[in-house]
């Protein structure tokens, strides 16, 4: 129900970049590339960034079945997603012992509004796919399938690499019987080559990816603390976190996030240990995988994207089930609050979903959160410049955009083409070469400068 019609969807955001205009998915051939071409993730031969073969090649498959059709893809993440909602059920009844918490765990976390991004955007399969096969692999250990549970964590971890966090995760539901602790070295032992082999792949091909500088530690508590807010209040979603204008990095100590987050970081850590002192397993197991999932996305190692909602897809498994074993301990009475809960998930769920119909509206919605988003700005005046035709749009929006900040280069390209599409050739020309003279040889401005005068001459012709 939350997500019916997304299926009606288009391409919006990086859908272009990673999946339309990668010609590198575009073909089976050679096979070998998926394995050793990095770029066929990400279609950027200049810049791959990533190592990830198995989504590659999910991508390929699915641009083979549905090419320009965006709806089979999104029904491809809907079925990810179900079963993936699946595979919760089993894993929280073969840990919690009873079908109405598992049921419970599986349907709060299946209708969360974070979720969305990872559900919703065709680009975001990757997290879905990973998910699937670890989830898969945490089953087959908990049936002590110890060497097929290796093989799908090797699957989880050739589709993204953040799957790699989730080894102490399978080592503790390992060891999850009392039984079991002296019958696993040899799974142990798989695991550890399996990592080894993995890391040398991984940086033998990729080599080591650049990170980025956010300029401050103190990033690392805010974007926790900032992660474990949309967990738990889930508003004022956005596509695009920004240092610029939604998520400015943390200065002081004084920050509220970095209170937050700090503060969050001893209390994690000494629940674990409350937990583990306690035997209350399936808490820490919660815990652990909500924070073991949580620490590639906190730029411990900085990384491009600053926060992605995506990044909770995985991370929110653990919590939910975290959440509701503690209800279920002390006071299983609260229960009825699902009763409330579930309903406005849904109703969010829903409205965020409209949010990502297509490129207009996602960043519509990110100017509604973020009315000072850069990336929004410049990829709705490009929108009204190339696919709903309307320079007048595309002008009041970039002329509003750059009293914000003056000289951002992609408004001021953008605006110069509506002025010149509104057949004001003079003021494009003028506005293109102070642009040219700040950034000569740009590419952009030189191919506006070029069309500005053919849209100048041709009118010059005709009158």
């Amino acid at each position: 129900m939350a997500y019916f019609g997304v299926w009606n969807f288009g391409f919006v955001y990086d859908d272009g970049m990673l999946l339309t205009d990668n010609s590198l998915i575009k073909s089976f051939r050679p096979v070998s590339k998926f394995l050793l071409e990095p770029a066929v993730f990400n279609g950027d031969v200049d810049d791959p960034q990533n190592w990830r073969p198995m989504a590659g090649l999910a991508k390929a498959i699915s641009w083979a079945a549905f090419g320009m059709n965006p709806a089979g893809y999104h029904i491809v993440n809907l079925i990810l997603h179900l079963l993936n909602v699946v595979l919760i059920f089993f894993l929280a009844k073969n840990l919690l012992k009873t079908d109405r918490l598992a049921w419970l765990v599986a349907i709060l976390y299946s209708i969360h509004p974070v979720l969305t991004e990872s559900v919703t955007w065709i680009a975001a399969q990757n997290n879905l796919l990973w998910a699937t096969f670890f989830l898969a692999a945490c089953l087959l250990t908990q049936s002590k399938k110890f060497w097929w549970a290796i093989g799908f964590f090797a699957l989880a971890l050739l589709t993204k690499e953040t799957a790699l966090a989730g080894l102490p995760i399978l080592l503790l539901l390992m060891h999850w019987k009392k039984d079991s602790a002296t019958k696993v070295s040899n799974p142990t032992l798989g695991y550890a080559v399996l990592i080894i082999v993995y890391l040398i792949g991984r940086f033998s091909i990729l080599g080591n990816a650049p990170g980025e500088d956010w300029g401050s530690a103190l990033i690392i508590p805010a974007v926790f603390w900032k992660y474990i807010s949309l967990a738990f209040w889930p508003a004022d979603l956005i596509v695009n976190y920004n240092p610029f204008s939604n998520f400015p990095s943390p200065q002081n100590l004084l920050d509220g996030r970095v209170i937050g987050g700090l503060f969050s970081g001893v209390a994690t850590v000494w629940l674990l240990k409350y937990f583990w002192k306690r035997s209350w397993r399936v808490e820490f197991l919660g815990l652990a995988w909500f924070v073991v999932f949580l620490l590639p996305v906190l730029q411990i190692l900085p990384f491009v994207d600053l926060i992605g909602e995506r990044a909770l897809y995985v991370p929110l498994i653990g919590l939910t089930l975290l959440v509701v074993s503690l209800v279920n301990r002390f006071n299983p009475k609260l229960f009825w609050l699902a009763v409330i809960i579930a309903p406005l998930f849904i109703y969010l769920t829903i409205a965020r979903n409209q949010d990502w119909r297509n490129e207009r509206t996602i960043w519509e919605a990110a100017l509604r959160v973020d009315p000072a988003n850069a990336r929004a700005y410049a990829n709705l005046t490009y929108y009204y410049l190339n696919t709903d035709i309307n320079p007048e749009k595309a002008l009041e929006l970039a002329d509003k955009f750059l009293k914000i900040r003056p000289g951002y280069r992609t408004v001021w390209i953008n605006w110069a083409t509506a002025n010149s599409m509104l057949g004001n050739y003079q003021v494009a020309e003028a506005e293109l070469l102070k642009i040219l003279t700040q950034y000569p040889g740009d590419a952009a401005v030189i191919n506006n400068l070029d069309r500005n005068r053919q849209r100048w001459r041709a009118a010059l012709a005709s009158d």
